[in-house]
């Protein structure tokens, strides 16, 4: 069993349960939920040789400047950590680190796993509870179904990929996986970081509200442009949803959902890759 990842989902997972009190007092010190797997992780990580010692510490510097971001007292320093964090976040499915300096470093997609419940903890706006998800259900549900059957529906359209339902090997394995370190990292970085700063930006203008969506769509589309200009021009149109999904309801639970419909809706149902 590859454990350093089964860690890291449960830490993913766990961002949702609520922190845990040290000790018999109401007042701090309290301990997040996530920790404790995402530690157990690392050490799986260094014992299997998926990071090194170098490579942690760069995941140490990117926790750093994500936590900097949120505390530090003047303005101008939180926005250069927050840069500093989305270039890392870029940086990391890049390849930047893995294998620098001619070691191990950070080892395939463990770093932007990482990178995902950083940013899901430090800057995306989560669902709080029932009420919430109540509000959120709805408009979600519609954007989830919309985007899936407008995204699917254009890329058969033009030939990019065609019914064919089937079940993969190792499916429920491939999902999950997807689910946790691929659609939380990509929306908490596309949405809960780039989209939802910027919108914060361009609040006291009601006319340019459709900019945060329409920057982090071609954003998303520019990341998927190395497999081609179809495929990036339909992860743009899927980024739009996604950005919708995320604005209307200001959670970021709506955009992850939504990406992982349309990356199961075509797993299973359609051959022909899309990224």
């Amino acid at each position: 069993m590859n454990w350093p990842y089964v860690w890291l989902g449960l830490a993913i997972v766990a961002v949702w349960f609520p922190a845990v009190r040290l000790g018999r007092h109401s007042l701090p010190p309290w301990l997040p939920a996530w920790l404790p797997p995402y530690l157990a992780s690392v050490g799986s990580a260094l014992a299997s040789g998926l990071v090194d010692g170098r490579g942690l510490l760069i995941l140490a510097i990117f926790a750093a400047a994500v936590w900097g971001s949120r505390v530090a007292p003047h303005a101008w320093v939180r926005g250069l950590l927050m840069v500093t964090a989305g270039l890392f976040t870029l940086a990391l499915p890049a390849k930047v680190f893995s294998g620098a300096f001619g070691g191990v470093t950070i080892v395939g997609g463990y770093g932007l796993a990482t990178a995902g419940l950083f940013l899901l903890v430090g800057y995306a706006q989560r669902i709080t509870g029932l009420e919430d998800l109540r509000r959120v259900a709805r408009p979600a549900a519609w954007v989830m179904m919309g985007t899936t059957v407008v995204v699917l529906g254009v890329a058969v359209a033009v030939g990019f990929i065609r019914f064919d339902p089937h079940v993969p090997e190792g499916a429920a394995v491939r999902t999950l996986s997807n689910l946790l370190f691929i659609c939380v990292a990509e929306e908490a970085f596309f949405r809960g970081l780039f989209q939802d700063r910027l919108s914060a930006l361009v609040a006291r203008w009601p006319l340019w509200r459709w900019l945060p969506i329409a920057l982090a769509s071609v954003l998303f589309g520019v990341a998927h442009a190395g497999k081609g200009l179809v495929l990036a021009g339909l992860a743009t149109l899927a980024g739009v949803g996604y950005g919708l999904a995320c604005a209307c309801t200001r959670r970021i639970e709506p955009a992850i959902l939504t990406h992982f419909a349309v990356n199961t809706a075509h797993y299973f149902l359609f051959a022909g890759a899309m990224g």
